[in-house]
């Protein structure tokens, strides 16, 4: 807070006391960067500014008029406010902020670079100590509660530019791990799915038998001997056989097991099914 109060001060005295002022702020929004470049001469100076061979939105204004962006040499009296913006890539490098400003014989220069707000210094110790991330030395580094901004200032800055250099953590690119945990979502779902549907048709399939087993036990209470063998034949060869296997099996004379077939015939245990020469018998 008092650091910000003593930046407005030399602000404040800077129009006042008649002394040339600049001051340029560079926002870096991911991979490019808003440079506003303020320039308050202290008499009659003609400012000629240079941009970087990929700017883009350049805007030129003097005492809150907007200037003709085509002519490169201003002409501003004692006390104007030029303010010139405009965008561009040049000054992010991956993990590096390398700029290089063009200064007009400041009696007070400022210069700030606000970091993108997933920006992390590299090698930074703490809030407004001194790191080995930023070069030069800055006056000071602080956050406006989302972005860090480190800020250097020059009293009687007679040289024709000023660079800097600040050193970024490496970004954590997580953006691979959402669509494989979206794809492992949908392969547990459909696995999931995949048991229920195979719990049910295993618990369909077991009531079916128990319902079947019971069924049979109720049948063969009512079943003769005879009866009961041949029903019990058809049973185990899963609901229909040839009669003459079940003859076989049962060692049944053709008159006999007849008579059985059709006295179960009559009352709708079993029917029987023509093939060509075999009779198929089936259980209801």
């Amino acid at each position: 807070m008092i650091k910000k109060i003593f930046l407005l001060l030399i602000l404040l005295s800077t129009v006042v006391s008649g002394e040339t002022f600049e001051e340029f702020r560079i926002q870096v929004v991911e991979d490019t960067s808003v440079v506003q470049h303020k320039f308050i001469p202290e008499y009659h100076y003609i400012f000629n500014y240079t941009l970087p061979s990929d700017y883009k939105g350049l805007s030129i204004n003097v005492d809150g008029n907007f200037q003709d962006t085509s002519i490169k040499n201003v002409k501003l009296a004692p006390g104007q406010i030029l303010i010139v913006e405009y965008v561009t890539s040049s000054i992010v490098n991956n993990n590096e902020i390398i700029f290089n400003v063009e200064t007009h014989d400041s009696d007070e220069l400022m210069v700030s670079v606000e970091l993108d707000e997933d920006a992390r210094l590299k090698y930074a110790s703490g809030e407004g100590e001194i790191t080995t991330s930023v070069y030069p030395t800055p006056y000071s580094l602080s956050s406006n509660g989302r972005n860090i901004i480190v800020k250097w200032i020059r009293k009687n800055y007679d040289s024709e530019e000023f660079s800097g250099l600040i050193l970024l953590e490496d970004k954590k690119d997580f953006s691979w791990i959402y669509p494989l945990l979206i794809l492992f979502l949908i392969v547990m779902i459909v696995f999931i799915s995949i048991l229920k549907k195979k719990e049910v048709k295993e618990d369909k399939k077991s009531s079916s038998e128990k319902t079947d087993a019971k069924e049979d036990k109720d049948i063969l209470k009512h079943l003769k001997g005879d009866e009961k063998q041949v029903f019990q034949i058809l049973v185990d060869k899963e609901g229909q056989a040839e009669q003459g296997t079940i003859r076989v099996i049962g060692n049944f004379s053709k008159a006999t097991l007849s008579r059985i077939l059709s006295e179960l015939e009559e009352r709708e245990i079993i029917y029987k099914e023509k093939k060509g020469k075999k009779n198929i018998v089936h259980l209801k």
